[in-house]
């Protein structure tokens, strides 16, 4: 029973260290890039890119750029990226998928992951609507549209930032988004957020009084109780750090599901991971607008507001 409750507790304590280290790596990367994009695609005629500065592979680097209307140029050396600003553009994502430039030819306009777009292509054969964030799948708008309209879908809605939105596919007109949300499922994000505390509150608590108890005798019991409170414990992470893992479709149906009608509701960003523009662009059609919020404690870029609160219009 001490062995099993000792491994319980490594093994929790080793998976909590891997969701924090894990979440803090997506949110670090999203940061990076975001950044990328205002310091060196903002605009300006010519962007030069050292990647060991920023620390991005490639194709993340060409990614951004082709979002932000840039076209490859040659580079004098591997560790150094060079783009021109397209003619005609000013740093939107481009309007049509182009074909990857050197010297000054179209701008390089990346593709889909081949993970989202497997993702993509099976959600729209089966269904009718589909969510798609810009920054996770990659791409541009024309490149999804591309792909949607395979499936006979288009798309219908258009949330956030210009280079990087979050895209509503759907194959027939709808009136509300809240249509597609009826039926999805799932905790509001405050609620989530404070039982998360709870819960691991709840495990501290539980291991101090029994600390204490091991004092007067009932040292059997520690390592049973440790184990339970490290279990119970990388429970009340996982609470909160699962839901922003989750597909584009279901955060963004369970976000729609926040604007039921309240007079005022509250909205934990880091549950959604989307751009601040995102939510208020969804609170805006739902009839709601931002009355406060509150910037987060990582320095993040998608996840610059902790939480938000709306009120109804």
């Amino acid at each position: 029973m001490v062995a099993l409750a000792a491994l319980s507790a490594v093994v929790s304590a080793v998976a909590s260290v891997a969701l924090i280290a894990f979440a803090y790596r997506r949110n670090r990367r999203n940061h990076v890039r975001t950044e990328l994009a205002r310091q060196c695609f903002s605009g300006q005629p010519q962007a030069v890119v050292h990647l060991t500065t920023w620390g991005l592979s490639v194709t993340d680097v060409r990614r951004v750029a082709g979002q932000h209307g840039y076209a490859e140029a040659q580079a004098p050396t591997p560790a150094v990226l060079v783009f021109h600003l397209a003619q005609g553009s000013q740093g939107a994502a481009p309007s049509a998928p182009g074909v990857p430039g050197v010297g000054g030819g179209p701008p390089h306009t990346p593709t889909i992951g081949p993970r989202e777009q497997r993702r993509l292509s099976q959600r729209l054969a089966h269904k009718e609507f589909a969510w798609v964030d810009i920054a996770d799948s990659g791409g541009t708008p024309a490149d999804i549209a591309a792909l949607a309209h395979q499936y006979g879908a288009q798309i219908l809605r258009t949330y956030g930032d210009r280079a990087q939105p979050v895209l509503l596919l759907g194959k027939r007109p709808i009136h509300s988004v809240r249509d597609i949300a009826a039926g999805s499922r799932g905790l509001r994000s405050w609620t989530t957020h404070w039982l998360s505390g709870g819960v691991m509150l709840g495990a501290a608590i539980l291991f101090g009084v029994v600390s204490t108890a091991a004092q007067d005798g009932l040292g059997s019991l520690t390592w049973p109780v440790v184990g339970l409170c490290a279990l119970v414990i990388l429970a009340g992470l996982a609470i909160n750090i699962v839901p922003p893992l989750r597909d584009t479709t279901t955060r963004m149906n369970r976000l729609i599901r926040e604007f039921d009608g309240r007079v005022q509701l509250t909205i934990i960003a880091q549950h959604y991971r989307f751009s601040v523009y995102t939510y208020l662009d969804v609170a805006a059609e739902l009839g709601y607008q931002e009355a406060n919020s509150m910037r987060d404690w990582l320095t993040s870029s998608r996840w610059h507001r902790s939480w938000l609160k709306f009120v109804r219009r």
